[in-house]
């Protein structure tokens, strides 16, 4: 079984991204993600003037600071940090933070084992993307499966294959 990634939320923000300057947002930033008893701490090792932090889609922090903490709840969340550069925006980073206090059990029902794995782990598997005004590049938790090929989509269009982890796309070059 093949696993797939739509990316079509990806052509949206990309499209808007599109629009930045090219001099910026060359190198994807480093962000460092510590998690410790259900708290995190992120990070962002990318200079800016500003720095905005989102929690599941909600606004946490707005300001001069690249370190961001707070408690994670029991399923993970969801960040986004848009970096600001003289009153532009620099670069979006968007990742996932698991709780380090335990993962629910696997539900054991008529499925198999294995089909029973692999649900968990794509209901509580993370995508990863970092996007610039060039290239969205994407990482995710490895998947169980038979041929160990990852198939990666964006509007319904199949735009690679990969065996590992991680996938870089560039939908602003003409292809």
């Amino acid at each position: 079984m093949r696993k797939f990634f739509v990316l079509s939320f990806l052509l949206i923000l990309f499209l808007c991204l599109c629009s930045i300057p090219k001099g910026y947002a060359k190198e994807i930033p480093d962000i460092e993600t510590k998690v410790k008893n259900g708290h995190v701490t992120l990070k962002v090792n990318e200079k800016g003037d500003e720095y905005k932090f989102f929690k599941n889609g909600a606004p946490v922090y707005e300001g001069d600071s690249n370190e961001y903490s707070d408690d994670v709840s029991t399923i993970g969340d969801k960040y986004k940090i848009g970096i600001f550069q003289k009153d532009k925006l620099k670069k979006v980073v968007t990742l996932n933070v698991s709780n380090d206090l335990g993962e629910k059990a696997l539900n054991s029902s008529e499925e198999s084992y294995a089909e029973d794995l692999m649900a968990y782990q794509i209901q509580n598997g993370h995508l990863n993307v970092i996007a610039d005004a060039e290239s969205v590049q994407l990482s995710w938790d490895e998947l169980p499966d038979k041929d160990g090929v990852y198939e990666v989509y964006r509007d319904d269009q199949k735009i690679g294959e990969t065996t590992n982890q991680e996938f870089i796309d560039y939908p602003c070059e003409i292809r």
